[in-house]
C-alpha cells in the first residue's frame, strides 16, 4: 500500500513541476518531471544508488522551488509540488527504516501523514488566497513564531515520550 502511495506522489510531484516551469522553461520542466517519474520507480535503481536518490530528487524539487521563486512562478503549483514532493520523501523514509511494518501501524502512519500534510497545505493554499490583505505587525509575527515553535516542541516530546512508553511496556512484556 505504501509502495503505490510513494510512486503516486513522486508522480505528482513530476507533473507539478513540469506544470510549474511548462511555459517558460520546456527543457527544465521535462527535466524535474524525469528525474521525478526515476523517483517514482526508484526500487528498480540498483542498491547502491537508493540510499542517496530519495534525498537527492527532494533538494533537487526544493531547488526548483527556490528557482521558482526567483522567477516568481506560479505559487499555487509550487504548493502542490511542496506537499506530494514532502510526502513521497516521508513515505519513502518510512518504508526503508520500517520495512516490516505491519498493516495496523502503515494505516496510523498515513493517518498521522494525512493530517500533518493537510494542517500544512491549508496554511498555506490560506496564506495564498490572504497574500496582502492585512499586515501583521513584527511583536505578532515574533509571538505566533514562538507559539508555533513551543507547540512543535510539545508535539515532538510527546511522540518522543509515547515511543519510550511503548519501549519500555515491550520490554516488560517480553
Amino acid at each position: 500500500m505504501l509502495f503505490w502511495l510513494k510512486r503516486a506522489a513522486a508522480f505528482l510531484s513530476g507533473l507539478f513541476l513540469f506544470l510549474l516551469f511548462y511555459p517558460e522553461s520546456f527543457a527544465f520542466a521535462v527535466l524535474g518531471g524525469a528525474i521525478n517519474l526515476v523517483w517514482a520507480a526508484d526500487d528498480k535503481l540498483p542498491h547502491i544508488c537508493r540510499p542517496f536518490f530519495n534525498p537527492g530528487s527532494l533538494i533537487f524539487n526544493t531547488a526548483c522551488l527556490v528557482f521558482c521563486g526567483f522567477k516568481s512562478g506560479s505559487a499555487w503549483w509550487a504548493l502542490a509540488l511542496v506537499g506530494s514532493s514532502l510526502a513521497a520523501w516521508n513515505i519513502g523514509l518510512f518504508r526503508q527504516r520500517n520495512q516490516d511494518a505491519s498493516l495496523n501501524m502503515q494505516h496510523q502512519y498515513l493517518r498521522l501523514l494525512g493530517y500533518r500534510l493537510g494542517l500544512g497545505l491549508a496554511a498555506g493554499f490560506s496564506a495564498l488566497a490572504l497574500q496582502s490583505r492585512f499586515s501583521v505587525t513584527f511583536p505578532l509575527t515574533f509571538f505566533l513564531m514562538l507559539a508555533g515553535g513551543f507547540l512543535f516542541l510539545r508535539l515532538l516530546s510527546g511522540s518522543m515520550k509515547k515511543s519510550q512508553d511503548r519501549a519500555t511496556r515491550s520490554d516488560n512484556v517480553q
